[in-house]
């Protein structure tokens, strides 16, 4: 009897409503009291374990071979990958496949490992024959240029230098033409991908810059229209207007167009080279 828990339970009600009495002077009648269902054995077999299936807990590898079914139907995610471009590739439940020259931000990289997420990183040969201005794309650099000085172009060029290659122009108002002759001897020559241009005032350089036929020059001030500019016209250059914008609002910009592919040129091209025989 020492040992029954419903016994022990009523003594310990007992006493508690003769408390209650006493205190407030009502009557309280205590709620019936039912028997422990069933009794603990210790025996799990017979329960289904789910995490035994989805493996939580494990450590998952960071690579697998190229060519598994599971990734080879997904893009590989290039540039600079962030945790927000994680997260939409992870909801599709298959492996995430990274370019060769990818890299992760912090903020992604912490992502990565909260979620346990894998990875396959693709070859460096797997990226070539990217069409970017008609000429093949054998770079994942980006070359770079600014018409003066700025403290926040300085730092976003500081950050992301494995990524962007400065030019060798006059970095002055007057090495317009010289930068944008040299962006596009780069980006024939499989050097660059492509280039930014930062500038205190745009206009002369979206002008001079789209007369060269292999550069694709757009002036983006937000994120829609970086991904506006791809989607359109499959555009090269990035025109920055560093007046415009702070260093976070800058390196987004280049981080976001450096980072995307861009669509085949067919349709794009044939509308160019109609604009181009307007005269």
């Amino acid at each position: 009897m020492a040992n029954d828990p419903t016994a022990l339970i009523a003594r310990i009600t007992e006493q508690v409503l003769a408390a209650m009495r006493a205190e407030s002077g009502t009557l309280a009648s205590p709620a019936p009291i039912h028997p422990p269902v069933g009794t603990c054995t210790g025996d799990y077999s017979k329960f289904k374990d789910p995490a035994a299936k989805s493996n939580v807990g494990e450590p998952r590898q960071d690579t697998i071979a190229p060519g598994s079914s599971s990734s080879s139907r997904l893009p590989a995610l290039r540039g600079f990958v962030t945790a927000n471009r994680l997260a939409a590739a992870a909801a599709s439940g298959a492996v995430i496949r990274l370019a060769s020259c990818a890299k992760l931000t912090p903020a992604a990289t912490d992502y990565a490992k909260e979620k346990k997420l894998t990875f396959e990183r693709a070859t460096a040969g797997s990226s070539a024959g990217k069409s970017t201005g008609g000429v093949t794309r054998t770079s994942d650099k980006w070359a770079w240029w600014i018409d003066g000085r700025n403290d926040g172009v300085d730092h976003v060029a500081a950050q992301l230098r494995s990524s962007l290659t400065p030019l060798a122009a006059r970095r002055q108002p007057t090495g317009l033409i010289e930068a944008i002759a040299s962006m596009a001897k780069f980006i024939t020559s499989g050097k660059a991908a492509g280039g930014v241009l930062f500038v205190e005032s745009a206009a002369a350089a979206t002008c001079l810059a789209n007369r060269c036929p292999v550069l694709r020059a757009v002036v983006a001030m937000s994120p829609a229209a970086v991904d506006d500019a791809i989607a359109q016209v499959a555009a090269n250059v990035l025109i920055i207007e560093y007046n415009w914008h702070g260093p976070a609002a800058m390196r987004a910009l280049v981080e976001r167009f450096i980072a995307q592919p861009r669509p085949d040129l067919g349709a794009i091209a044939r509308r160019m080279q109609e604009a181009a025989s307007c005269v």
